[in-house]
């Protein structure tokens, strides 16, 4: 299958990516894309081979291309990712809950994917089972042991780029941030961020993210459908 800007079953004008750079699909793997393994692409990267992907059962249509570098102008935006079905441990803000939380989940082996600071000022892990087996039970139980509590039902909406360094992006991006009412979180880098919503809210969100920073296209990218 080609990549794309976002799931094109969840936003129906996503965008056909012709060509992403290693780190571009490094980033979209990282945070839930299913088209490629990031340990996949991870060794080409290192070993400098160039991917091609193209659709199973439609071997006549177009794919992607990812390799080190694209002949086209780079994009702010890569693509939004929506993830689904994590759970979250929070907890409250005072440095001792913090550290009894962080040394129960060290000794248990967990691993979050998001670590940060809900709207209440308590700290919020993230959870999936991918890495974490018995995950529910095993959290439940450091809850228990060190006052947190323990969310389930819980998303993710990733838009991978430097979405605050372009000024065409950060607005209409500022605007859909300050709609979201059901805001849990969220997690910033230098080339993503991250929003934590309850699992249902993820779709509607993951659309209204890729309107807003994923109007147009470069060179030889298309629209699904």
């Amino acid at each position: 299958e080609a990549v794309y800007s976002a799931d094109p079953k969840v936003v129906l004008d996503a965008i056909r990516l012709s060509e992403v750079t290693y780190d571009e699909m490094l980033e979209l793997s990282r945070h839930g894309a299913k088209v490629l393994n990031a340990d996949a692409v991870e060794f080409a990267r290192r070993s400098n081979i160039a991917l091609f992907t193209r659709s199973t059962f439609h071997p006549e249509a177009e794919g992607t291309v990812i390799r080190k570098d694209m002949p086209c102008a780079a994009r702010t935006v890569t693509g939004v990712v929506g993830r689904k079905g994590l759970v979250g441990l929070r907890v409250a803000g005072l440095p001792s809950s913090f550290g009894a939380a962080w040394s129960w989940l060290y000794g248990n082996e967990l691993v979050p994917d998001y670590a940060c600071v809900d709207p209440e000022g308590r700290g919020l892990l993230l959870f999936s089972d991918a890495v974490n087996v018995a995950l529910e039970g095993h959290l439940q139980c450091g809850a228990a042991l060190s006052g947190a509590e323990v969310l389930v039902g819980l998303g993710v909406v990733t838009v991978i780029g430097d979405v605050f360094g372009d000024e065409a992006v950060r607005r209409p991006m500022l605007d859909v941030l300050a709609s979201l009412d059901e805001l849990r979180g969220m997690v910033m880098t230098p080339t993503s961020v991250t929003v934590v919503l309850p699992e249902a809210a993820v779709d509607e969100a993951t659309r209204r993210m890729h309107a807003a920073c994923l109007p147009g296209l470069c060179t030889g990218d298309t629209r699904a459908g």
